[in-house]
């Protein structure tokens, strides 16, 4: 489940890269993902564990609350822009 502006969303994606695959993982799936993504989560920033979204917030600090709250760790994080473009990357 994801929490998103209020409301909760249960997504999940096909995963096109095995978690050690050439050690992309996470980025790799979001790059495949990216328009999809966009379409659902543009403008958010969303925390990606295991090729899924797991939490998304509209500003890093409350994503990063979320994270927190829920245990996760070391997840992707990134802003989800909604042109394409340059998407906003921390790990």
């Amino acid at each position: 489940m994801v929490e998103g502006e209020g409301r909760v969303i249960e997504r999940k994606f096909e995963q096109p890269l095995g978690s050690d695959q050439l050690g992309l993982g996470e980025m790799a799936w979001f790059d495949s993902h990216i328009d999809e993504l966009r379409q659902q989560f543009g403008g958010l920033y969303v925390a990606i564990k295991n090729r899924n979204i797991v939490a998304a917030a509209s500003t890093p600090r409350e994503l990063k609350r979320l994270v927190r709250e829920r245990g996760i760790e070391a997840p992707l994080i990134t802003e989800i822009t909604l042109e394409p473009g340059p998407e906003a990357t921390a790990y």
